[in-house]
């Protein structure tokens, strides 16, 4: 499980944006993405994120990963698997 970045007080779930197909970290309790964009991993808010993309702002245009998450709890900055390619 990542932490969030946002408020440490939840963790980043992996997401898809139905629309666009991208990959996403999102936080249930502040709604924080951390997302990757040209290689760097960046973070943002669910607002923000949604409308540079000219989407709604809700989680209804997500659809939430199984992925088999670890129990271990890890950060963002450290975890090498942040962004699996679907199918994996």
């Amino acid at each position: 499980m990542i932490l969030c970045p946002g408020c440490f007080v939840d963790y980043l779930l992996p997401a898809i944006v139905n629309q666009t197909q991208e990959i996403i970290r999102i936080c249930n309790e502040c709604n924080c993405i951390v997302y990757q964009k040209d290689g760097c991993i960046k973070t943002t808010n669910l607002t923000t994120f949604m409308e540079e993309r000219g989407l709604p702002d809700l989680w209804s245009e997500l659809t939430l990963l199984d992925i088999g998450e670890t129990a271990e709890e890890e950060t963002y900055e450290n975890t090498k698997n942040l962004f699996p390619t679907i199918g994996e």
